[in-house]
């Protein structure tokens, strides 16, 4: 799978992104994260930030930002050995790994808080469930990036062990001979503003492409959705944008998009939307496409991810297959942690329908909504380890 390091527009649209936008972005949400720094730190952050929205001075300083801090527009990592896969990531991308980190690390702690005993025999079971490869990556990882192998366990394991409710959006449609079928997932635990997200998701008008799933995602915003990314799988493209609520409407303009060679026209047209609603808003502007090389027989693949995480949130492989989750709910058993096993769809599967099959022989930790699409269609399935023996709950299919 080819990167496509550039934008559709000019280099000085990029340049205008990265200096008025991006850094300003990063600047102020470290200013209001959670991450353990004095005020004097935070103060500069926000100050900084505030400053770079500012036009022409705002643009003289990030270019100066830019210039000594550089910026990763998509990381393609060149490494196919796991430890030294992960190790590449970690020191590429270390001191944003770290200073994630240390922004988790209050959540974390407050869950151990609740109960020590049962967190540390959740966190052991889930280890133990962790693929030898990805269990080496993380190894490399921890390394790579000089943090803890025990936090790097935390980490990947927070949306199992945590059972949050979190509610991220996801719509999927197939256009074939003027038609249009979808499926549309959402967090649906009853709440009143989930379901009415859901409904403005299957609602929404498809049938004009890229700026159709961008209303459908801006419809379906909160005010904790960090990332907004519209995936063409046809022609293997993502548009993606990370910033607040507004990332759906910035997804033309803002930030990276990656490519593969363009395909021969098809009748079918195939897009999956997602939104990405996290409780940290600082999580946003580090969104960054990271390719990961065929390794094993196993697919190449590119995940919309942050620094220090190897699991996947939402990501697509070389035969066009995407894979993104819509919610994490309250219902957690011994098994493998989810983002993990939606990583495993993306290396194992060639088409929606294999991804499917294989995604009934393994067990999920927690449960989670997802969707899958390929190029021979779609399916949304609701994951729940307490209903049944391989986790499959529901799956509707276009």
């Amino acid at each position: 799978m080819k990167i496509d390091y550039s934008l559709p527009q000019s280099s000085a649209s990029l340049f205008y992104l990265d200096a008025n936008v991006r850094w300003g972005l990063r600047h102020v949400q470290a200013g209001f994260s959670e991450a353990p720094i004095g005020f004097l730190e935070r103060a500069y952050h926000v100050f900084f930030g505030v400053v770079l929205f500012t036009p022409i001075l705002g643009h003289g300083l990030a270019a100066i930002d830019y210039s000594l801090n550089g910026r990763i527009t998509a990381l393609k990592l060149k490494e196919t050995d796991p430890y030294r896969r992960g190790f590449e990531f970690g020191s590429r991308l270390k001191e944003q790994t770290q200073f994630l980190y240390e922004c988790a690390k209050k959540k974390i702690d407050e869950r151990i808080a609740e109960s020590p005993i049962d967190f540390q025999r959740s966190l052991d079971q889930l280890k133990a469930h962790i693929p030898p490869h990805m269990h080496e990556e993380m190894r490399g990882l921890s390394a790579g990036a000089a943090v803890s192998m025990e936090d790097v366990y935390k980490v990947h394991t927070f949306l199992d062990v945590y059972a949050g409710q979190y509610g991220c959006s996801a719509v999927a449609s197939v256009k074939e001979g003027g038609n249009v079928r979808r499926v549309a997932k959402t967090n649906h635990f009853g709440n009143q503003s989930w379901c009415s997200r859901l409904r403005a998701l299957e609602d929404a008008p498809l049938q004009d492409g890229i700026k159709a799933h961008q209303q459908a995602l801006a419809d379906a915003s909160v005010d904790d959705t960090v990332q907004a990314a519209v995936f063409d799988v046809h022609q293997k493209k993502v548009y993606m944008a990370s910033a607040w609520e507004h990332a759906a409407w910035k997804m033309a303009s803002l930030f990276s998009f990656f490519k593969s060679k363009r395909e021969a026209a098809t009748r079918k047209e195939i897009y999956a939307a997602f939104n990405l609603d996290w409780p940290w808003p600082v999580l946003s502007p580090y969104f960054v496409p990271v390719s990961f090389k065929s390794q094993d027989g196993r697919k190449s693949f590119v995940n919309l991810t942050v620094p220090g995480y190897l699991g996947v949130l939402r990501g697509m492989n070389q035969e066009g297959v995407v894979v993104g989750c819509c919610q994490s709910g309250n219902n957690r058993q011994e098994g493998i942690p989810v983002t993990l096993l939606f990583r495993d769809l993306l290396e194992n599967s060639a088409t929606a329908a294999e991804a499917e099959r294989r995604l009934q022989t393994l067990r999920p930790a927690s449960s989670m909504n997802l969707i899958v699409v390929g190029k021979d269609g779609a399916f949304a399935a609701e994951l729940d380890p307490l209903r049944a023996q391989t986790g499959t709950a529901d799956i509707a299919r276009i």
